[in-house]
């Protein structure tokens, strides 16, 4: 789901995945882990996916995606409330997907913004201005996210 829009593209990823896996057991020589090779593989089809289906737009004003990156206010209270596993998911979930995607394979994945480029078809630069979009986004998610916690618990 880290990669795709909703959960039938996901099952067609998962089928292509597990099709691709069967089909090539035997090209796995036992170098690395195999669930780190089974992993690349449902990687590079989710990417090889979203690459054939989408449009990455590079926007020159931040302000075109209707938010700012969210400027810490002095006097905020500090909450002793952590997301959860879930949670957090959940705000990556609902990134714009270019930015998801490109969030997942960087911090999730550990890609560099070179590999990242080769493998979607884009330039360097789009992938780290994606990705730096991608995290103003969150960042502003979660400072939402915490306001409307009812009961904070100053940090002292």
């Amino acid at each position: 789901m880290r990669y795709c829009r909703n959960r039938d593209e996901a099952a067609d990823v998962l089928h292509d995945g597990f099709v691709t896996v069967f089909t090539k057991i035997g090209q796995f020589r036992n170098e690395g882990s195999f669930e780190g090779w089974v992993r690349r593989i449902f990687v590079n089809h989710a990417v090889e996916r979203f690459r054939n289906t989408a449009k990455f737009v590079l926007l020159d004003n931040i302000e075109d995606v209707g938010y700012m990156l969210a400027a810490p206010e002095p006097e905020a209270e500090w909450t002793a409330y952590q997301l959860s596993e879930a949670e957090l998911l959940g705000l990556i979930n609902a990134l714009p997907q270019q930015y998801k995607v490109v969030f997942n394979m960087y911090v999730l994945e550990g890609l560099s913004h070179k590999e990242i480029s080769g493998m979607l078809g884009i330039s360097e630069s789009t992938s780290r201005s994606n990705l730096l979009r991608a995290r103003g986004i969150l960042q502003k998610q979660v400072n939402e996210w915490i306001k409307k916690i009812p009961y904070k618990q100053q940090y002292k």
